[in-house]
């Protein structure tokens, strides 16, 4: 019954986030989301995945960020919504590595209801240059 609970509890704000967007959805399609390491992501970009990792592993010592694929989405209120996968993650027609880091539309950020720790989601905002939440999925 928690875990139920905690699961409505980690699905709501993600709903509400989806619910928020406004405006014809851009092709979603997978295929344009692109590396920190691609010349298309900018040097803002860069800079916001790198302050999140650094406060994700300062709060979290024991997390290593290389053993996760990293997603990162700009929201439309101004904070960026982060999800780590443990290991490689399939996503469409590609495989995303652990290790990288990835900037989506905020559509295609990866969504998975479960999975305790192997899956972690964050959010910054990028005005007070803090993060809002860092937690573990729950558990089915």
């Amino acid at each position: 019954m928690l875990s139920s609970k905690l699961s409505l509890i980690l699905v709501i704000p993600y709903l509400l986030v989806m619910a928020s967007c406004t405006g014809a959805p851009e092709d979603n399609d997978i295929e344009q989301d692109y590396t920190i390491n691609s010349e298309t992501v900018t040097a803002s970009e860069e800079k916001i995945a790198a302050i999140i990792e650094e406060k994700v592993k300062s709060k979290n010592p024991d997390i290593i960020l290389d053993d996760y694929a990293r997603f990162y989405a700009h929201r439309i209120d101004n904070k960026v919504m982060a999800f780590y996968s443990l290991g490689d993650e399939d996503i469409g027609s590609k495989k995303r590595k652990a290790g990288q880091s990835y900037w989506v539309s905020v559509d295609n950020i990866p969504f998975v209801l479960d999975g305790g720790c192997g899956y972690i989601t964050v959010i910054y905002n990028k005005s007070s240059e803090e993060l809002d939440s860092i937690e573990c999925n729950g558990d089915a």
